[in-house]
């Protein structure tokens, strides 16, 4: 039943004065911000590269100078206290040497944390690149170790290897966006490592079928249980240079298969699809920071069977040109997160989207016009009292089917400031 006149006059009332009252700040809950454990000024790139897993978070610091090891790099672990973020570790290479730029990607899954080093080198492989395994001791008094140092079994000079990991379980992707694949330069590939108590063993070197050089493929990875994502930016999408894709690879046993290669409805020159991809189940985000003037967007896959689909150009309800979102995309169940590394002047952003019915949304966009405003006030209060059973409709801003005085809150607490 919808609200009558008299309610909805009451309601709306009573939003402006909790808008009112909200209005000084444009979040009711302050961020946690975190920072280096040592406070050294030498290292702006920490916080370029996190991963977190329930109460555990780990942040590489890639030019991390680490004794006299000037850009050594180190990657940082915290956990949360139920009340905030508290130091706990940091993480280093055992046989770590300038210039290897420890921690420029990071992956954790569980008491595992998997850690990049591009610039490592090998034995007489300059900039080979390898990757380390760290575990977490249970208990109040958690240690973490090495583990493992993986490399790859066709290892060459300036693969970049371990310049973007992934882990779930007890496997590991890693990338190596600059591998020389027969004789495509820079084509690039991915590994995928497995454990068998503490020891790991490469199983498989992912490559996309129709690889070409300087794709740069593995430039981002991705892993769900049996099914990897492998980003590859610069492909060139039929006569279209540089539109950018994704290529999905999906577990039978201990073999791998190419499954789908992800590309855009609407591709174009220079969208560099690709640089940045996550997945959670039947669904894959992929960033595309190039389209629109660098504006940049963000395209949901869905897969049923084994066909992949495109549901959804994700943008900003703000966005600008150079905003460069889609730069780094998250994904878990239906929330998303994509980053806008350039948005607000240079200073950087990042948006949650949650997925109702196939459609991806900001929080609280009640009536799903890409912005949280008065005008979702109004649609929460026009549709007081309905129920979608089950399902979604205008004026349900939190998404639980009911369209009830909740919904006026969430909207608050996702736009205070422009209230009037």
């Amino acid at each position: 039943m919808r609200c009558s006149i008299s309610c909805v006059r009451g309601l709306v009332a009573t939003a402006l004065v909790l808008c009112a009252a909200a209005s000084p700040a444009r979040a009711q809950c302050a961020p946690y911000r975190l920072t280096a454990p040592d406070g050294a000024a030498d290292d702006p790139l920490f916080g370029a590269a996190v991963a977190v897993d329930g109460d555990t978070l780990i942040v590489g610091a890639s030019i991390d100078d680490v004794g006299a090891n000037a850009e050594q790099g180190s990657a940082h672990v915290y956990r949360w206290n139920g009340a905030m973020w508290v130091f706990e570790a940091t993480l280093t290479a055992s046989d770590g040497a300038g210039g290897d730029f420890f921690g420029f990607s990071v992956a954790l899954a569980g008491h595992t944390a998997l850690v990049g080093a591009p610039g490592d080198d090998v034995g007489m492989n300059p900039d080979q690149g390898s990757a380390y395994v760290f575990t977490r001791s249970p208990g109040a008094r958690a240690a973490w170790i090495q583990q493992a140092k993986l490399v790859a079994g066709d290892a060459a000079a300036n693969d970049s290897f371990g310049g973007s990991v992934a882990v779930s379980g007890d496997t590991a992707v890693v990338g190596a966006w600059e591998d020389d694949v027969g004789g495509n330069f820079d084509q690039g590939s991915a590994y995928v490592f497995t454990r068998s108590g503490t020891v790991w063993t490469q199983q498989a070197q992912l490559i996309a079928s129709d690889g070409e050089g300087a794709d740069r493929f593995g430039v981002n990875v991705a892993i769900s249980g049996d099914t990897a994502i492998v980003g590859a930016l610069y492909d060139d999408v039929g006569d279209v240079v540089d539109q950018g894709s994704a290529y999905v690879f999906t577990r039978v046993g201990t073999v791998w298969k190419e499954q789908a290669r992800l590309t855009a409805s609407d591709g174009a020159t220079g969208d560099f699809l690709g640089i940045s991809v996550a997945l959670s189940g039947d669904t894959a985000i992929v960033g595309a920071l190039g389209t629109n003037a660098y504006q940049g967007s963000a395209y949901a896959f869905t897969r049923s069977g084994t066909v992949w689909n495109q549901q959804a150009k994700i943008t900003a309800p703000d966005g600008a040109a150079n905003d460069w979102f889609g730069y780094s995309v998250s994904l878990s169940g239906d929330t998303s997160v994509v980053g806008a590394q350039y948005d607000e002047v240079g200073q950087g952003s990042a948006w949650v989207f949650h997925r109702r019915n196939g459609l991806w949304r900001a929080p609280a966009d009640a009536n799903g016009d890409g912005s949280v405003d008065m005008d979702d006030i109004m649609s929460v209060l026009m549709n007081f009292g309905a129920d979608y059973s089950s399902g979604s409709g205008p004026g349900d801003a939190d998404g639980n089917s009911l369209v009830n005085f909740a919904d006026v809150l969430s909207v608050l607490a996702n736009f205070g400031a422009v209230c009037p």
